[in-house]
């Protein structure tokens, strides 16, 4: 086994990031799209009901998360890195997902990139919590 020494594990920590906040980004993204469809009136729908509520409760966890591991970067990073992510993740969402697929994505691949982002955000919350 390898042992993690800091330098590697900041790295990690990195990718987790960027990628926590890329899907948030796209996730949201997806989101404020589908809004502006549907005149302010989408909600995320699912044959089952009980499937509804999950989706609602793990989007507005999501939404969350978005914010706290944006917190958690700027305790854990510099803050221009944090900016960085940001400013390239929405570029990304902006000026290639949203041309080259089919958006807004559909509700359960949204709750998908929710998922990705509530996960790292769990990580380098628990990470900085343990150091």
């Amino acid at each position: 086994m390898h042992q993690v020494n800091e330098k590697n594990l900041d790295m990690i920590l990195e990718i987790i990031f960027i990628l926590g906040l890329g899907a948030g980004v796209i996730s949201s993204r997806s989101v404020t799209i589908r809004n502006k469809i549907t005149g302010g009136h989408f909600f995320m729908m699912f044959p089952s009901t009980s499937m509804t509520n999950f989706a609602s409760i793990l989007s507005f966890i999501g939404m969350l998360s978005i914010f706290a591991i944006s917190i958690c970067g700027f305790i854990l990073f510099k803050w221009y890195f944090v900016i960085g992510v940001w400013m390239v993740a929405g570029a990304i969402c902006r000026f290639f997902i949203e041309k080259k697929f089919n958006f807004p994505f559909e509700d359960i691949i949204t709750l998908y990139y929710d998922v990705v982002t509530i996960v790292a955000n769990a990580i380098l919350w628990t990470v900085f919590f343990l150091n």
